[in-house]
């Protein structure tokens, strides 16, 4: 039965394996955020519009609290000469980004009674603007005969499933406000006076059918009541547009909690004062020319890499959270992995949350390319956050998340039936971008107050965690997230990570004065990297993904494993280093030798597995780049280049490889765009490539053998006897109300376990 399913696979991918693939374009929609909030245009068949605004950029602020809404079903403008049409009914010539902005633009045309005219709409989410909201503009170039230009604005603001009941407009100052049952409002801002407005639910006294049926919006203050409410405004424009001038108009909409709505409109107000829509934008033009003047940019990149890596820059500001830590809530500074969506596929995976490693990835791009702040910002936010939740299966008292964080700063980590994600790599990815933003700037002394509790409750740990018996890191779920009770091994990744961490931490320890500190963490590197051979290598010579899969025989190969190359466990000249490559790349990659493709990340199996990665495309690179092998290292930058020309320059995660579920080529899956495990991955590689340097570890490998035995330690159960936790609830409430998949484990499924727990947590690590 088994060779029979490996046959059927082999029948799926055969055809996968001997074409080549083309970049294409394959994700239609294009995010703008300002760090509160984001706007999400669509240019899927038929939308062609604003299709999602959401208030907070994180998935869920804590536990207890529901998922961000969308706060839109759509908005788009239209046009009525002799002709009525909206914009949502015509393609687009042209949709983009403003390079390395998060400015949108979009071109269409629409026909008149003297031909076809051209309305170019812009999207963005200002900066400036100190709470959720964006700007939307249209644009029309003339000539253009007598006409009225028209926006419809339906939003979700009242109750039900849909949040379309029981919706309030009502006329507030300069602008009108939405409202229903929901924790927001709604301010919607025409930035000139319309010449009318019309409110009301679907049907034929829609704003929709009044403009199509060729009446005009009229002017009234009542508050309209109802289910499904749209808005629209009228702007006409009786003597057209002259040739070769242009026409603007824009709306601003912000969102703000019910009680601040009246700070939210006066900070509106004070920001629109004498402001044209063109000033609006110019604004924005300029406030993005600053940030991409601080930049500083790999060596010797194409004009297209130069793109790429603009647009990357401004995704990762994007995606860093501005919101104030207020009110207990810690969410400013957190690096998100990927914004959220406004058409996620059923059942997807959208990773709008702070992963420590990918956050971690994101900090090294930037804090080694001018943004320091910002770096320096996404370390904060994990160094305040409320932490510590399950030092009864990491046998320590620690301060990084083991898992990733709720937006508004506490730990978070999920459950399946296997139990919960316990990620030791979190604290030797933390360290290396903490030390790595150190060393940016060693002459700033903004680290030192965060020294002791790094070196104790981060550093500490890893040297505990490291087994005697082995001296590698004590099993955990690593970067694939297999989850414990069981499933946690001895993986190649984690202790790679702690090679690179302690490395960096000893070089900080170092700039303390610490001497006996810096020793104990290279000798601790030193164990680190004796276990990883002595342990993690096969019969070949070739690195495997862990210890378990390597002593069951057989599945034990794993991409991730690349990080012992690239951090240093293994020198570029040893033969571990030169038969793991020639493995990985005969076993993994998908492509044309040298040509587009690139690699799945380990022969587990599953869907997610077998997929290419972008990243781990980027991180073979950087393998590629310091063993001198040029050529297989620019044909996969160029093709994750290519793929991401093609959509916008956003980076996805995964790219289909042709399997019965994921059958176009090349296609985006996952997550869009990527943040961590795109751009900032994408800096390090060109980084590398522009200075390829072997990697020095800060230790050689040690002349003592493991073998001594190990303390007793725990299976990762919840606490039994939870310690309080410091805002009144306890770890247990933190850690089974986490979701994953859109699902909820309940609490009661550990319970039989219970007795097995309070004998297993009787004994801790030191």
């Amino acid at each position: 039965m088994k060779k029979t399913g490996l046959f059927l696979a082999a029948l799926v991918l055969a055809p996968t394996l001997a074409s080549a693939q083309t970049p294409h374009p394959s994700f239609f929609e294009l995010p703008s955020t300002n760090g509160l909030g984001s706007v999400h245009y669509s240019f899927h068949e038929g939308d062609h519009k604003v299709a999602a605004f959401f208030p907070h950029l994180y998935k869920q602020c804590d536990a207890d609290t529901a998922f961000t809404p969308n706060l839109a079903y759509d908005m788009y403008f239209g046009i009525r000469t002799g002709e009525a049409v909206w914009m949502n009914t015509r393609t687009e010539s042209r949709v983009e980004y403003e390079l390395g902005t998060n400015i949108i633009v979009t071109e269409q045309t629409a026909p008149t009674d003297t031909g076809d005219v051209l309305l170019r709409q812009y999207l963005f989410a200002p900066f400036g603007l100190d709470h959720p909201g964006f700007v939307y503009m249209l644009e029309l170039e003339g000539e253009a005969p007598p006409c009225a230009l028209f926006s419809l604005m339906n939003f979700r603001m009242g109750s039900g499933a849909d949040r379309l009941e029981a919706e309030t407009i009502t006329r507030a100052g300069n602008g009108w406000i939405e409202s229903g049952a929901g924790d927001y409002v709604l301010y919607l801002r025409p930035v000139e006076v319309p010449a009318g407005f019309h409110a009301g639910s679907a049907g034929p006294g829609s704003p929709w059918q009044v403009m199509l049926d060729g009446s005009n919006y009229q002017l009234g203050d009542d508050p309209v009541s109802g289910d499904d409410l749209a808005l629209g405004f009228q702007f006409n424009l009786p003597a057209g547009v002259a040739a070769g001038a242009t026409s603007s108009v824009a709306i601003l909409v912000v969102a703000a909690p019910a009680e601040k709505a009246a700070a939210m409109i006066a900070d509106v107000e004070a920001m629109l004062t004498g402001k044209t829509p063109d000033q609006l934008l110019d604004e924005a033009r300029a406030d993005w020319t600053a940030f991409q003047g601080r930049a500083l940019l790999p060596a010797g990149l194409s004009t297209d890499e130069e793109h790429l890596v603009r647009q990357g820059l401004a995704v990762m500001r994007m995606a860093q959270v501005r919101e104030p830590n207020i009110d207990g809530r810690t969410p400013h500074g957190q690096i998100l992995a990927a914004l959220p969506k406004a058409r996620p596929a059923p059942g997807e995976g959208i990773w709008n949350v702070a992963w420590v490693r990918d956050a971690s990835y994101a900090i090294v791009g930037l804090a080694r390319h001018g943004y320091l702040p910002e770096a320096r910002d996404a370390l904060s936010f994990m160094l305040r956050a409320r932490s510590g939740e399950y030092a009864h299966a990491v046998g320590f008292e620690y301060l990084i998340s083991v898992c990733r964080y709720y937006g508004c700063g506490r730990e978070e980590t999920d459950y399946n039936a296997q139990g919960p994600n316990i990620e030791f790599d979190d604290f030797g990815l933390f360290l290396w971008a903490f030390s790595q933003t150190v060393l940016a700037d060693p002459d700033d002394t903004w680290w030192h107050e965060h020294w002791p509790a790094v070196r104790d409750l981060v550093a500490e740990v890893l040297v505990g965690l490291t087994q005697e018996s082995t001296f590698l890191i004590s099993p955990d779920s690593s970067i694939w997230e297999r989850h414990w009770n069981g499933n946690e091994k001895n993986f190649t990744y984690t202790s790679a990570m702690a090679v690179a961490g302690l490395c960096g931490a000893a070089d900080l320890a170092g700039l303390m004065g610490e001497s006996d500190t810096a020793g104990r963490y290279k000798e601790t590197v030193s164990r680190l990297r004796r276990g990883m051979r002595d342990n993690l290598v096969d019969a070949g010579g070739v690195l495997a993904g862990s210890l378990q899969e390597l002593n069951s025989g057989s599945g034990y190969l794993d991409l991730a494993a690349v990080e012992g190359i690239n951090f240093g466990a293994f020198a570029i000249d040893d033969p571990v280093t030169t038969a793991s490559l020639a493995r990985w790349h005969q076993d993994f990659f998908d492509g044309t030798p040298d040509g587009p493709g690139g690699y799945y990340r380990n022969d587990d199996g599953d869907w997610y597995d077998q997929q290419e990665w972008c990243f781990v495309d980027l991180r073979m690179s950087v393998a590629y780049s310091i063993t001198g092998q040029t050529e297989r290292r620019d044909a996969l930058l160029d093709w994750v280049l290519a793929q991401s020309r093609e959509n916008r320059y956003l980076m996805g995660e995964l790219f289909c490889r042709g399997t019965a579920d994921c059958p176009q080529r090349g296609d985006y899956r996952g997550s869009v765009p990527m943040i961590g495990f795109g751009p900032g991955a994408y800096l390090i590689a060109l980084e590398t490539r522009a200075n390829p340097e072997a990697p020095t570890c800060c230790a050689e490998p040690s002349t003592v053998a493991p073998g001594l035995p190990d303390p007793e330690r725990t299976t990762g159960l919840p606490d039994p006897d939870p310690d309080p936790d410091p805002d009144g609830t306890t770890a247990d409430d933190s850690g089974c109300s986490c979701r994953a998949g859109g699902g909820r484990t309940p609490a009661g499924i550990w319970l039989p376990l219970f007795p097995l727990a309070l004998v297993l947590l009787r004994r801790r690590r030191r």
